[in-house]
């Protein structure tokens, strides 16, 4: 399922932004996402934050980065007014303009999902990305008989870079994709199966290899490396792994290890080129 942003040109290269799920994790990825744009203000000399809209072709996302896609693609909105109207929820759960794609699952044929688009309301769509198993019921999508049940992107497409790559593709096929922003939730902890592991433990293993976002990374690292400053890959490193994704009593760690983050020197010069990239294409 899918959302996107008419191309401000039609000669240029492709500018994508991919969002992970993760919970509140995603304020980590506004407050990544804040910075860039910083940076392209600080660039052009402009009095106020440009949005990413103005800057992507296509913002795409799963889970709660797919809220965060249709937020800042199909509304437009500012990072700030994403960010106030995300934190608004935090009473009610746990847990040029762009084209934008959101992913979720069909929940009776989770195989055939992959690249199915299927026609809905915007609201349907921020209903079905976010609608993880266990904290919300599936999103029933269609008339009568012929609908169909979808649950949240992130069981299988945590990470959205591959899908939001290829529905880009198909929305601009002449034009070359000159930069695939991946923007994490925070870097998740080992997964491994305990010495003596029970059920439960197992369970815990299986949901954390299916919300796994570091395959795809390495996926997408490996189709760009004759490629450089394509792929650019933003995601906390230190200090994310144990926090709980639908605790909202989390999001001053994460604001915390988020600026820890964009501190570093590496950090910096990967934003640097990424800027260039935005603003030559």
């Amino acid at each position: 399922m899918s959302t996107a942003v008419p191309a401000n040109t039609t000669n240029m290269g492709v500018r994508v932004l991919s969002l992970d799920g993760g919970g509140i994790g995603v304020l980590s990825e506004l407050l990544i996402l804040d910075r860039i744009m910083y940076r392209v203000q600080t660039e052009l000399r402009r009095d106020t934050r440009p949005s990413p809209c103005e800057y992507f072709e296509l913002i795409g996302g799963s889970g709660t980065g797919g809220l965060i896609a249709l937020m800042l693609g199909r509304l437009r909105m500012s990072i700030a007014d994403a960010t106030a109207a995300y934190e608004k929820l935090r009473p009610q759960s746990k847990i040029g303009f762009a084209d934008h794609f959101v992913c979720a699952m069909n929940a009776l044929n989770m195989n055939a999902s992959r690249g199915a688009a299927i026609e809905c309301m915007m609201w349907e769509a921020a209903r079905a990305t976010s609608a993880t198993p266990g904290l919300f019921k599936p999103m029933e999508i269609g008339l009568g008989g012929t609908k169909q049940r979808y649950i949240g992107g992130g069981v299988g497409n945590n990470n959205p870079a591959a899908l939001v790559l290829a529905e880009a593709k198909k929305l601009y096929p002449l034009r070359p994709v000159v930069l695939l922003a991946s923007i994490g939730s925070g870097h998740p902890d080992v997964i491994q199966i305990p010495k003596a592991p029970s059920t439960n433990a197992v369970g815990k293993v299986m949901k954390s290899i299916t919300m796994d976002c570091e395959k795809t990374h390495e996926e997408m690292a490996t189709l760009y490396r004759l490629l450089p400053n394509t792929y650019f890959r933003l995601n906390v490193q230190q200090g994310m792994q144990g926090l709980a994704s639908h605790d909202w009593n989390e999001s001053s760690a994460i604001s915390a290890h988020t600026r820890a983050y964009l501190g570093t020197e590496d950090v910096k010069s990967k934003l640097t080129e990424a800027v260039k990239v935005i603003l030559s294409s």
